[in-house]
Formats: C-alpha cells, sequence, structure tokens
C-alpha cells in the first residue's frame, strides 16, 4: 500500500509541474485568456478547473494500478541468474541493488530514465521455484520476452 500511495503521489506531482509548465509558457506567450495575476482563481474556482483537477487526482489514484504489474515466470533465480543479467542488459537496465533473493534494475541510461519518468526500477523476487517480476507494465513485458528466450523458451 505504502508503495501504491507513493507512486501515485509522485505521478500526481508530475502532473501538476507539467500543467505548471504549461500554464507558465502560456503566461510568457500572452495565449492566456484572463490575466496572469487571475489564472488561480480562474483555473480553482471555475468549473472546468475543478473537473480538470478532479480528473487529475483520478488519473493520479488509478496510474499505479494501470501502469504497473508483477510477473511470475517459472524459474529459480540461482540457476536463471546469467539468464536474468543477459536479458536485462539486452533491454538497457542494469544491476544496481542486490540481496539475498531479491535484484533491482534500473535503467542505464539518463535519458530512458527521463522517458520512463523515474518509475524505472524493476525487481526481481525469488519464491521458490518461481521469480516474480515488477516494474512498469511496458518494460516488464519486453524484460519477459527476451528472458524467455534467454531460458530457451
Amino acid at each position: 500500500m505504502k508503495t501504491y500511495l507513493l507512486r501515485s503521489s509522485r505521478y500526481l506531482l508530475r502532473m501538476v509541474i507539467i500543467l505548471g509548465v504549461v500554464f507558465l509558457i502560456m503566461a510568457l506567450t500572452n495565449t492566456l485568456n484572463v490575466e496572469p495575476g487571475q489564472l488561480f482563481r480562474a483555473v480553482f474556482m471555475s468549473k472546468k478547473g475543478v473537473l480538470l483537477i478532479v480528473l487529475l487526482l483520478a488519473l493520479a489514484a488509478f496510474y499505479p494500478k494501470l501502469s504497473f504489474t508483477t510477473l511470475d515466470i517459472r524459474a529459480s533465480l540461482s540457476e536463471s541468474r546469467e539468464a536474468l543479467l543477459n536479458a536485462f542488459a539486452t533491454c538497457g537496465y542494469e544491476l544496481t541493488q542486490e540481496e539475498p533473493g531479491r535484484l533491482v534494475f534500473r535503467a542505464q541510461k539518463p535519458i530512458k530514465r527521463l522517458l520512463l519518468q523515474w518509475d524505472d526500477a524493476i525487481t526481481v523476487t525469488a519464491d521458490g521455484s518461481y521469480i516474480s517480476l515488477e516494474g512498469l507494465k511496458k518494460e516488464v513485458s519486453r524484460i519477459e520476452l527476451r528472458l524467455s528466450a534467454f531460458l530457451g523458451r
């Protein structure tokens, strides 16, 4: 639950920053329909502004559920370690943290981290004869395909 709330609040913060940058650009290019001093009231006190805020909150609330997943693969972490490292390296990830039964991978290049909005961590945990990949759905799916190829499936 803590991870869910953290991801949701980080997403909301990023969207607020993007919205602020858009308003700043509009103010600098004189494309606002109101004076910059009245922008706060126009956004937060109008029906459209309230709708925008409600939609941002709803999107942030559902973002972790829609964008992150956990995928279980039948493999042993100790036996498949080399295949795991190769699959992640092929997809542009590097091992950043290692604990017994748990590996954390992050994107190697800063531009990829930026494009993934710093939600690039993929956690691999071992549970007996299964390993679990947890992270962004798109990235976990890409890595799962590569891992299947490296495991010979």
